[in-house]
């Protein structure tokens, strides 16, 4: 694997570095916990137990992602794409799904209350 040096000051450093480990499949219990990810691809990433407590990914694409067990809480996930993203036992408190699309998402034991799923968008394929 190649090593790269990451500047947390750079906004375009950090998501590229997070494309690298997506890539490598290296984010199982990560912490990205305040992390600004908006806008970021993790189609088919592998989040299982990753610490995301008030991460920004505003838009994103996770996309058959898989965040079970992951802690979201106070996340923003507003008009992000989680199609068939498994989110079993992952925590949603007072996180922002507003306009999120969880078409085909397992949210099986999530902790998700029912004024956030009013929230989500259901999109036909």
């Amino acid at each position: 694997m190649t090593i790269h040096t990451l500047d947390t000051e750079n906004e375009e450093s950090v998501k590229e570095i997070i494309r690298i480990l997506v890539k490598e499949g290296l984010l199982q219990g990560a912490n990205l916990k305040g992390a600004y990810l908006s806008g970021a691809n993790f189609k088919g990433a592998y989040l299982a137990g990753a610490s995301l407590e008030r991460t920004d990914l505003y838009g994103a694409n996770l996309i058959g992602a898989n965040l079970a067990g992951a802690n979201l809480t106070g996340a923003s996930l507003a008009g992000a794409s989680l199609e068939h993203t498994d989110l079993e036992g992952a925590s949603l408190k007072g996180a922002n799904i507003s306009g999120a699309n969880l078409r085909g998402a397992d949210v099986q034991d999530a902790w998700i209350t029912p004024s956030q799923l009013a929230q989500i968008t259901i999109v036909d394929e």
